[in-house]
């Protein structure tokens, strides 16, 4: 898995549900998605190896989900549920990815 297609493709999903708050939503997202990228680097090298079940990886991804919609609600520049659709775009690029 390329990480760096990956990040772009949930920033790319996630632009499709943020239309106009795109270009302010952008950097904090795209920064998130870096800060993450050894956490979500390692699980995926866990789960391909066989030491971490698809359950327990699946429950971590929607709890990363779930962090990056409460970072996006802080900024407050849209609706709670076009973050919500955006948010869910992008870790469905990712899980499809992993899985």
């Amino acid at each position: 898995m390329n990480w760096d297609i990956t990040i772009n493709d949930m920033l790319e999903a996630m632009q499709q549900h943020l239309e106009k708050d795109w270009p302010k939503m952008k950097n904090a997202t795209a920064g998130f998605l870096q800060q993450r990228y050894e956490r979500l680097s390692k699980m995926h090298e866990l789960y391909h190896t066989g030491d971490l079940e698809k359950n327990f990886l699946y429950l971590r991804l929607l709890e990363e989900e779930l962090l990056l919609q409460s970072e996006m609600n802080a900024l407050a520049i849209t609706s709670i549920a076009a973050i919500r659709r955006a948010t869910r775009a992008a870790f469905r690029v990712l899980i499809r990815s992993i899985f």
